[in-house]
């Protein structure tokens, strides 16, 4: 095993639902400096990467970049029909208690189904 700390690495991985992008660059550095360089959208797994980060290294300067990219199908074929008939069960339910409720707009049905169909994050 090659016990260097000077390096770099990247990863990349595709599918139908986008892409997520990994570089790794470090240096010789007395003490564990980690640099994380996340999107907005992924600050919430900042103390998690870090903490899997750290029970591999002791210590290095360590720049960390992610980049994600998902893939946005801004057609849906079809909506689900059984999804629909919950959706309006809920929908009389509730107007029993409110009575002006209003229903969905297709735009929001429609987006909706996209993110049933997008890419869950545990997956990476």
């Amino acid at each position: 095993m090659i016990l260097s700390m000077t390096a770099f690495g990247a990863a990349r991985i595709e599918n139908e639902h986008g892409a997520l992008t990994i570089e790794v660059r470090s240096i010789n550095n007395r003490y564990l400096d980690l640099n994380l360089r996340l999107p907005d959208e992924l600050r919430f797994a900042e103390s998690k990467i870090r903490e899997r980060i750290a029970r591999h290294l002791a210590r290095g300067k360590v720049e960390f970049r992610v980049n994600y990219s998902l893939t946005r199908n801004p057609l849906v074929q079809s909506l689900d029909t059984e999804a629909l008939q919950m959706i309006a069960r809920q929908l009389e339910q509730a107007r029993q208690f409110i009575p002006d409720t209003p229903a969905p707009t297709l735009a929001s049905l429609l987006q909706n189904e996209g993110e049933r169909n997008s890419l869950d994050p545990e997956q990476w």
